[in-house]
């Protein structure tokens, strides 16, 4: 999957990258040349955003700013920042999001057409 360089293979190599043994960096970095390969597509965005979530040291922020422009009628763009906002106990920030999550017309995570996309 990784030789054929597309975006979609390149997500697949990324989401199969798991279990014991497995460098979490390495799949950030299959992500990001999928994402790369296809900078329009929100779908590769939200996978890059949940794995940068998941490592230590990735600020998912910038791509959060990409899927957010992609995708701005999207409520799950705001989906992590929420969360890490109440981490902090930040609640002009979680408030403000609350209002992007709102004004949002739908919550789409793109699982569908990932499935589609990388099983093809």
């Amino acid at each position: 999957m990784i030789a054929a360089g597309d975006a979609d293979s390149l997500a697949a190599a990324a989401l199969l990258s798991i279990g014991p043994g497995v460098d979490p960096v390495q799949r950030l970095t299959l992500i990001a040349r999928a994402v790369a390969e296809a900078p329009d597509r929100p779908d590769l965005v939200w996978l890059n955003v949940q794995l940068c979530t998941g490592v230590d040291g990735c600020n998912p922020e910038p791509p959060e700013a990409q899927l957010r422009a992609l995708d701005p009628d999207n409520a799950a763009a705001w989906f992590n920042s929420i969360g890490r906002a109440a981490r902090r106990n930040d609640e002009a920030e979680v408030r403000k999001d609350l209002a992007a999550i709102a004004s949002a017309t739908r919550f789409d995570t793109y699982w569908n057409a990932t499935v589609v996309r990388v099983t093809h």
